[in-house]
């Protein structure tokens, strides 16, 4: 019987879903599987290829959750040709995805009975999403979590 793994060389094509600007030089792209092609699973820590028409492809990690399926999330700071014409695109517009690669981090092991303490800034910290909801999904573990939005709270509580 053939494999119905899929190869994770062959590039597949993704939809631009939605576009949000995070600031003023890093946007978050959405991404909807095209045409039958199968959202892929992923776990924390994982990265994909992905490939912008006419420009090239670039590895980025793949944020969000990863208990949410029908998506992909990835975040990129515009600083060369594919990560600002990735800035660029919209809605409807067509990528390549490939991978997804990695191992993935263990989170269960690591939050099994032991403090984590997850540092990151900028856009390091987008990459840590997908940790941040698998974390909250184990019993018993706190994930505070400070961001932009969030500083006015943290400053209340001294």
């Amino acid at each position: 019987m053939p494999s119905r793994r899929v190869d994770p060389m062959r590039p597949r094509t993704y939809a631009i879903r939605h576009v949000r600007e995070e600031t003023d030089d890093t946007s978050t792209v959405e991404l909807a599987p095209n045409n039958g092609t199968r959202v892929m699973t992923f776990a924390p820590g994982q990265f994909n290829m992905v490939y912008i028409p006419g420009c090239g492809e670039i590895p980025l990690s793949i944020s969000g959750d990863p208990a949410t399926r029908g998506r992909l999330l990835h975040t990129a700071r515009a600083v060369r040709s594919v990560t600002s014409a990735m800035r660029q695109l919209a809605a409807g517009d067509v990528v390549g995805v490939r991978g997804r690669f990695g191992v993935g981090w263990p989170t269960e092991e690591a939050a099994d009975g032991k403090d984590v303490v997850i540092v990151a800034g900028g856009i390091g910290r987008e990459k840590w999403d997908s940790h941040t909801f698998r974390f909250a999904e184990l019993e018993s573990v706190t994930v505070p979590l400070l961001t932009p939005a969030a500083r006015p709270l943290w400053r209340s509580r001294g």
